[in-house]
């Protein structure tokens, strides 16, 4: 493990991860999502960075108490560098459009907080997370008019995210259409189903270029 900074979602486990993690020399924290047992962590390494201020955190509008962003303010401590660190979890489904929402109210977010942190603070956030939203969408777009992408553009065949193909079984539920030969209704569920597999760019590191450079750009998997 080589990185000083650590952004996790989905992390379902926080008091396990701080424990194994604070052991190899990182602080952490976390927050939840609403109603959930999983949410989003920052850890970073203690010999290298300071935590400015107390973390925010920001539950996105919509879709309603479902996701949620986490902001940790740091200070590099050789050089008594800022940087506001953001780790996030976007909606799911990329045809509902959530993202580009989500999207805006990240932005505001990360410049509240970089307001509140102080003057060093301007123009150094970071975010790292999964916005489950591909490279050329409109929540992409949106998020890099402020940022730049550590590993854009991205070449044929790279991926973050790979689904292998799933045949599952998940038991019939009614449909809401009408019923078709006295039956449960015209669209119920069979017990097994097929999922196609995918792979593609959906988690991401960006960057405020106003105070931040990027030195090596991330290499993704082909």
């Amino acid at each position: 493990l080589d990185a000083d900074i650590l952004c996790l979602v989905e992390l379902d486990c926080f008091e396990e991860f701080r424990e194994a993690l604070g052991e190899q020399g990182y602080d952490a924290v976390f927050k939840g999502r609403p109603g959930k047992q999983d949410g989003c962590g920052i850890f970073w390494r203690r010999e290298r960075f300071l935590a400015a201020a107390a973390p925010s955190s920001l539950t996105y509008a919509e879709p309603a108490n479902d996701r949620i962003a986490l902001a940790q303010p740091l200070r590099h401590l050789a050089t008594d560098r800022a940087v506001l660190v953001v780790s996030t979890h976007l909606h799911w489904d990329q045809e509902a459009g959530h993202q580009v929402a989500e999207a805006r109210e990240l932005l505001s977010f990360a410049g509240q907080c970089e307001a509140a942190a102080g003057e060093a603070f301007a123009g150094s956030t970071v975010v790292a997370g999964d916005l489950n939203t591909t490279p050329g969408s409109e929540a992409y777009a949106l998020l890099r008019e402020s940022l730049l992408d550590a590993a854009g553009p991205y070449p044929t065949g790279a991926f973050t995210s790979l689904k292998p193909d799933v045949y599952y079984y998940a038991r019939p539920r009614p449909s809401s259409k009408p019923a078709v030969h006295g039956g449960q209704g015209q669209a119920a569920w069979e017990e097994w189903h097929w999922q196609a597999g995918r792979k593609e760019v959906i988690d991401y590191i960006m960057f405020d270029a106003a105070a931040l450079d990027l030195e090596e750009a991330v290499k993704l998997s082909r």
